[in-house]
């Protein structure tokens, strides 16, 4: 990941995370992230226009609980939490990516964000989301999470 636009994903994601969800995301050395579980949801939102690639977000699975729990305003163990989780992380998903869209590009700009897409990942995808030069890695209350973001302007 180049360094602005490293700047700009983590800027765009503490200060999102910190409103959406009331949680503090601090960044992280990638060697330095804590052993994360072995269980792990990814959302996936692809951007197409004059800027093309796709922004990841990946955590363990019982994040997705405390970010539904947060966003609703309930306790995590409440069962609203646990139904919610998985659409919750994904509207947090599509919040960063249409805030770093405008961070990246500006707001004149053509990009369009699609349906961020939800899939499970195990350890050795986690590990080699983690290899990627274009991750930066996060804790978010203590919890390691992955950022991964891939683009590249198309040419006029």
């Amino acid at each position: 990941m180049r360094d602005k636009q490293a700047g700009l994903v983590i800027q765009t994601f503490r200060e999102v995370v910190r409103k959406q969800v009331f949680m503090l995301a601090e960044p992280i050395d990638k060697s330095l992230l804590p052993a994360p579980g072995e269980d792990f949801r990814c959302a996936r939102v692809a951007i197409t226009g004059d800027l093309s690639g796709a922004v990841s977000l990946v955590v363990p699975s019982e994040l997705c609980r405390e970010i539904a729990a947060n966003m609703l305003g309930v306790v995590s163990k409440e069962h609203l939490a646990s139904f919610r989780a998985e659409d919750s992380f994904l509207e947090l998903a599509n919040v960063f990516t249409g805030h770093l869209r405008g961070a990246l590009v500006g707001q004149g700009a053509r990009v369009r964000a699609m349906l961020p897409e939800l899939s499970t990942m195990d350890l050795a995808e986690w590990r080699a989301y983690l290899a990627s030069p274009d991750c930066q890695g996060f804790l978010v209350d203590e919890t390691p999470v992955l950022v991964k973001v891939t683009t590249e302007a198309l040419a006029p």
